[in-house]
Protein backbone atom coordinates (compact mmCIF):
# COMPACT_ATOMS: atom_id res chain seq x y z
CA UNK A 1 0.00 0.00 0.00
CA UNK A 2 2.66 2.66 0.96
CA UNK A 3 4.60 1.55 -2.95
CA UNK A 4 1.15 2.68 -4.32
CA UNK A 5 0.98 5.56 -2.66
CA UNK A 6 4.73 6.56 -3.10
CA UNK A 7 3.87 5.81 -6.91
CA UNK A 8 0.53 8.22 -7.37
CA UNK A 9 2.38 11.01 -4.91
CA UNK A 10 5.15 10.94 -7.14
CA UNK A 11 3.35 11.23 -10.41
CA UNK A 12 0.63 13.25 -9.57
CA UNK A 13 2.24 16.44 -11.02
CA UNK A 14 3.04 15.06 -14.14
CA UNK A 15 1.17 12.00 -14.79
CA UNK A 16 2.22 9.10 -15.73
CA UNK A 17 0.05 5.73 -15.55
CA UNK A 18 -3.71 5.77 -15.32
CA UNK A 19 -3.67 6.42 -11.49
CA UNK A 20 -1.15 9.04 -11.72
CA UNK A 21 -2.89 10.92 -14.56
CA UNK A 22 -6.46 10.59 -12.57
CA UNK A 23 -4.54 12.24 -9.45
CA UNK A 24 -3.13 15.11 -11.54
CA UNK A 25 -6.59 15.70 -12.67
CA UNK A 26 -8.33 15.61 -9.44
CA UNK A 27 -5.59 18.06 -8.25
CA UNK A 28 -5.91 20.29 -11.43
CA UNK A 29 -9.67 20.37 -11.05
CA UNK A 30 -9.69 21.20 -7.11
CA UNK A 31 -6.96 24.04 -7.83
CA UNK A 32 -9.29 25.72 -10.38
CA UNK A 33 -12.17 25.56 -8.80
CA UNK A 34 -10.75 26.74 -5.15
CA UNK A 35 -7.29 28.56 -5.91
CA UNK A 36 -7.94 31.70 -7.59
CA UNK A 37 -8.54 34.34 -4.73
CA UNK A 38 -5.57 32.70 -2.95
CA UNK A 39 -3.60 33.75 -5.90
CA UNK A 40 -5.03 36.81 -6.78
CA UNK A 41 -4.22 38.46 -3.40
CA UNK A 42 -0.97 37.75 -4.20
CA UNK A 43 -0.71 39.36 -7.26
CA UNK A 44 1.13 42.56 -6.05
CA UNK A 45 3.94 40.22 -5.19
CA UNK A 46 3.73 37.32 -8.01
CA UNK A 47 2.11 39.63 -10.84
CA UNK A 48 0.09 39.06 -13.48
CA UNK A 49 2.72 36.42 -15.71
CA UNK A 50 3.54 34.23 -13.03
CA UNK A 51 -0.68 33.77 -12.03
CA UNK A 52 -1.47 33.03 -16.06
CA UNK A 53 1.26 30.77 -16.23
CA UNK A 54 0.18 28.96 -13.05
CA UNK A 55 -3.36 29.28 -13.79
CA UNK A 56 -2.54 27.98 -17.67
CA UNK A 57 -0.37 24.82 -16.61
CA UNK A 58 -3.26 23.54 -13.85
CA UNK A 59 -5.86 23.40 -16.57
CA UNK A 60 -3.49 22.53 -19.84
CA UNK A 61 -2.78 19.69 -17.79
CA UNK A 62 -5.71 17.66 -17.12
CA UNK A 63 -5.13 15.19 -19.42
CA UNK A 64 -8.94 13.68 -20.19
CA UNK A 65 -10.99 15.14 -22.16
CA UNK A 66 -14.49 15.04 -20.22
CA UNK A 67 -12.41 16.35 -16.88
CA UNK A 68 -10.75 19.44 -18.75
CA UNK A 69 -14.42 20.29 -19.73
CA UNK A 70 -15.72 19.77 -16.05
CA UNK A 71 -12.98 22.32 -15.24
CA UNK A 72 -12.94 24.79 -18.33
CA UNK A 73 -15.82 27.12 -16.36
CA UNK A 74 -13.72 27.54 -13.11
CA UNK A 75 -10.34 28.26 -15.43
CA UNK A 76 -12.51 31.04 -17.49
CA UNK A 77 -14.14 32.14 -14.34
CA UNK A 78 -10.21 32.15 -12.83
CA UNK A 79 -9.04 33.88 -15.96
CA UNK A 80 -11.45 37.02 -15.85
CA UNK A 81 -11.18 37.25 -11.87
CA UNK A 82 -7.21 37.89 -13.23
CA UNK A 83 -7.55 39.77 -16.35
CA UNK A 84 -9.94 42.46 -13.67
CA UNK A 85 -6.51 42.55 -11.79
CA UNK A 86 -4.33 43.77 -15.15
CA UNK A 87 -6.47 46.59 -16.32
Amino acid sequence: MINKVVHLIRGHEVGGDNNQNILMDADSLSFVENNADIFLSRYDELGYNKIREKFDWMFNRISDKKRKEIARPYYEDMIKKLESFNK
